[in-house]
C-alpha cells in the first residue's frame, strides 16, 4: 500500500489478503467448529506521524509522533471498530502478523499498519 499509494484491503489489481497469502506460500485453514473453518482475516489502518489518530468512535488519540503512542492509537482505533475488534478477539486464530510501513506523502510521513490473522 505504501509503495503503490492506496489504502484498501483489495489492491488496485484486485488481489486481496488471501492472494498475498498464496504468493507467500502461506496456507491458512483454521477450524472454527466441526463444520466450518476460517482462511484468515486482515485489519488495516493508517495515520500520519504528525497527526493524531482518529478512532471510528470519533475519539482523538494524541501521539505527538511517538512510535509507542502511535501503536497504541492504531490498536485503540481497531478496538473501537466492530469488525476489526471481532478479528482481534476471535479465539480460533493461532497466528498473527503485523506489518508497518512508512511512506513520504506530500512531505508528511504516512504510517500504514496491517494486521493479518490465521
Amino acid at each position: 500500500m505504501a509503495k503503490r499509494g492506496y489504502f484498501a484491503h483489495d489492491a488496485p489489481d484486485g488481489s486481496d489478503f488471501s492472494d498475498r497469502y498464496d504468493t507467500a506460500n502461506y496456507d491458512c485453514r483454521v477450524s472454527i467448529d466441526a463444520s466450518q473453518y476460517a482462511s484468515g482475516a486482515e485489519n488495516i489502518a493508517y495515520t500520519f506521524a504528525d497527526a493524531d489518530v482518529m478512532t471510528d468512535s470519533g475519539e482523538t488519540v494524541d501521539h505527538n509522533g511517538n512510535e509507542t503512542k502511535i501503536g497504541y492509537g492504531i490498536v485503540r482505533q481497531w478496538m473501537n471498530s466492530q469488525g476489526h475488534r471481532e478479528n482481534i478477539l476471535q479465539d480460533y486464530w493461532r497466528n498473527e502478523g503485523v506489518g508497518v510501513a512508512v511512506a513520504n506523502v506530500d512531505g508528511r510521513q504516512k504510517i500504514y499498519v496491517t494486521q493479518n490473522f490465521c
